[in-house]
């Protein structure tokens, strides 16, 4: 693992440690805003839009973890969030993401 890397992986695992004592039925004005800003484009105000290939969130099954590298990395069309947000509005964003998902 680079040096580089260790601090933002700590950092994370901080974050969706405290992040699993919250209920992602009541996410965070914060991770809508942040989802509105740079997700909703290609993936609805719903998570159901499917621009370029976005995937449906409500459908999403992905871990926390998952989520996380998603947004870090970017996956096709999406472009890597890492240099664009910090740590905790990753963590805010995962949990608006998964306050999408439908309750079964």
């Amino acid at each position: 693992m680079a040096p580089r890397t260790f601090p933002l992986i700590a950092t994370l695992i901080v974050c969706l440690t405290a992040a699993a004592f919250r209920s992602t039925d009541h996410a965070s004005s914060d991770g809508q805003l942040l989802y509105e800003q740079h997700c909703m484009r290609c993936h609805g105000k719903d998570g159901t839009k499917g621009f370029l290939g976005a995937k449906n969130l409500q459908l999403s099954a992905l871990t926390d973890a998952a989520i996380i590298q998603q947004i870090l990395k970017g996956k096709g069309f999406m472009p890597p969030f890492r240099k664009k947000l910090t740590a905790n509005e990753i963590s805010e964003v995962m949990l608006y993401i998964k306050s999408l998902r439908v309750k079964e």
